[in-house]
């Protein structure tokens, strides 16, 4: 049996509170990476086989973290596929 875990991202700098869908930038602030090194301590004792990221600057810091403190994980793997955001503003019907 796999089980597949899904973390969208951690808390991120957003200073003029802007609807940052998929705007390029936006890093984990303090508090975000707080919250990426206490889901990489929740992880560590799971069997992951692999981890993904889209390339939104926030979501592959908090797999980055994640990996980085558990050092038997491999690299986070960037997709372009992984993209959750769909709004009017993107066109797609």
């Amino acid at each position: 049996m796999s089980i597949i875990y899904g973390v969208r991202h951690a808390q991120y700098a957003n200073p003029n509170s802007l609807v940052v869908s998929r705007l390029l930038g936006f890093p984990l602030d303090d508090a975000g990476v707080k919250q990426s090194i206490k889901l990489a301590h929740y992880f560590s004792d799971k069997n992951i086989s692999a981890i993904y990221s889209s390339p939104e600057l926030r979501a592959y810091q908090t797999a980055d973290i994640i990996t980085r403190i558990n050092p038997q994980l491999k690299p986070v793997i960037k997709s372009d596929l992984i993209d959750d955001t769909r709004t009017p503003l993107d066109g797609i019907s």
